[in-house]
């Protein structure tokens, strides 16, 4: 009889085979079965081995043990292989997994121009040769084209590193060139993206400066003016992460100038004491400042849906202070004010 169960392709043998989970129930079946296979294929199996390769046992009728062996030390050596390429494999995804996170680091270091780092990632950027021969065709493929990220990377890095040797309206001057190609594009797009930032920075520390000399209209005009620059920043994801960062800081600025502001007022005895501050005109200060006031309430209106009462507080206490900058009342201040006063009475009756 020919077997017709539990038969498998084996790899090793390279056809197909019966497989059987146990060395007992191999033996089993050449006890009670080889007889009647003898009789009708001239052979029979005659004893039984493990396969590496199937994860069971097959029978043979090859009775030399030391063929056996060598076949099995075959199987051993496919299965080593076989596993070391898995373990490779994970290796590689995880490797390719850490350098591509380095790669966007290396980008949002780029816009702090902190070269050092990419020139350090383009130096550790090495991987095995061997290994990577041994890789398949599409896993190599990803690994280049990660290179050439970061080859990309240090050229623009360095060609940045020589821009900022000179004065920045050099760099500017040289920057703003007639049909640019997509290189240069890049370049001067991050040249751009490094110097606003570097702007944002020095204006926050000069804000700081002043609210510590209680120059409130000085700080709020720069926070203004830091507001009218920040829209510029756009373009990369990493960018855009910047831009918030510098919108939640200039918000907490915010807050913190209108908190010293009351303290400033309440210390202040004499009642017809004169203002020293200098209120914006109408202008272009006076639509940024509009626009501000129209960004808290919309930013109140977003946390009360989300019952955020305490965000919504702190963004309307903002909003009066922004309020006290103007130096006119017209339909726009007016209907801020209006508008102001029904949130405030809105999240007075949520507090209740």
């Amino acid at each position: 009889m020919k077997p017709t169960k539990n038969r498998i392709y084996c790899y090793g043998s390279q056809r197909s085979k019966m497989l059987f989970e146990s060395k007992a129930k191999a033996d089993n079946f050449i006890a009670y079965n080889s007889e009647g296979i003898l009789e009708e294929n001239g052979k029979a199996p005659v004893r039984s081995y493990y396969c590496e390769l199937c994860g069971g046992y097959h029978v043979t009728s090859n009775p030399s043990t030391v063929v056996g062996e060598r076949l099995n030390q075959r199987d051993q050596k496919m299965v080593e292989q076989i596993s070391n390429y898995k373990k490779g494999a994970e290796d590689y995804k995880q490797m390719h997994k850490e350098v591509s996170s380095s790669i966007d680091e290396a980008k949002r270091q780029m816009y702090l121009g902190n070269f050092e780092y990419i020139d350090q990632l383009s130096e550790e950027f090495q991987i095995d040769q061997d290994f990577l021969l041994k890789l398949p065709l599409k896993t190599r493929a990803k690994y280049i084209q990660q290179h050439q990220k970061v080859e990309i990377l240090k050229e623009v890095a360095d060609q940045m590193g020589e821009l900022l040797q000179q004065p920045r309206e050099d760099i500017e001057e040289k920057l703003a060139i007639e049909n640019p190609s997509k290189r240069e594009k890049e370049l001067a797009q991050i040249v751009k993206g490094y110097f606003l930032m570097q702007d944002c920075n020095e204006g926050i520390v000069n804000i700081h400066q002043l609210m510590e000399e209680e120059k409130w209209a000085n700080a709020r005009n720069m926070l203004l003016s830091l507001r009218a620059e920040m829209p510029e920043l756009k373009g990369t994801s990493i960018v855009k992460e910047y831009l918030t960062m510098y919108q939640q800081e200039l918000t907490k600025l915010e807050k913190a100038i209108a908190d010293k502001k009351k303290v400033a007022k309440k210390k202040e005895t004499a009642p017809n004491k004169a203002k020293s501050e200098t209120k914006p005109q109408r202008g272009e200060d006076y639509k940024v400042a509009i626009l501000s006031v129209i960004e808290r309430i919309e930013k109140v209106k977003q946390s009360f849906e989300q019952n955020d009462l305490e965000t919504c507080e702190n963004e309307l206490e903002i909003a009066e202070f922004l309020m006290d900058d103007f130096s006119i009342e017209d339909d726009n201040t007016k209907l801020l004010r209006s508008q102001i006063e029904i949130w405030k009475s809105k999240i007075a009756e949520g507090n209740e």
